[in-house]
């Protein structure tokens, strides 16, 4: 009777590893990683700084974000700050060999089915610093 337990649970032991070796785990760290790396290489100036010194456009950039659940389920899905957006921004102009941001706009709106859309704008620049 031990004998046919322990062969019992080994059989199931078995049959859970075997059935989780299969499972796959989807996530977005790494990219949201390489955005905050690719984003630290970047600074936000003024239009003025950038066109005092030597720069090459490296072209328009924006990033939006549409809440689409109800104003009153904020704290189920939180709305990011400009910051979060801005981040994407200077991303953006990173990989496209930019070290410069000049920040047009983060404007917030209601939009069709967002009850919040943010969008921001900017343009990237290589700059000698």
């Amino acid at each position: 009777m031990l004998r046919l337990n322990s062969l019992l649970i080994l059989l199931m032991l078995s049959v859970v590893v075997l059935g989780c070796s299969s499972l796959r785990f989807n996530t977005n760290v790494l990219e949201i990683g390489e955005r905050k790396v690719r984003a630290s290489k970047v600074e936000v100036y003024s239009q003025q700084f950038v066109f005092n010194r030597k720069y090459k456009n490296v072209g328009n950039v924006s990033a939006t974000y549409c809440h689409d659940a109800p104003l009153g389920q904020q704290d189920i899905k939180p709305i990011p700050s400009d910051k979060v957006l801005i981040t994407s921004l200077k991303s953006q102009v990173q990989s496209r060999g930019g070290n410069a941001l000049v920040l047009h706009q983060c404007q917030r709106s209601n939009s069709g089915q967002c009850s919040v859309f943010i969008d921001c704008t900017g343009t990237g620049y290589s700059i000698d610093v």
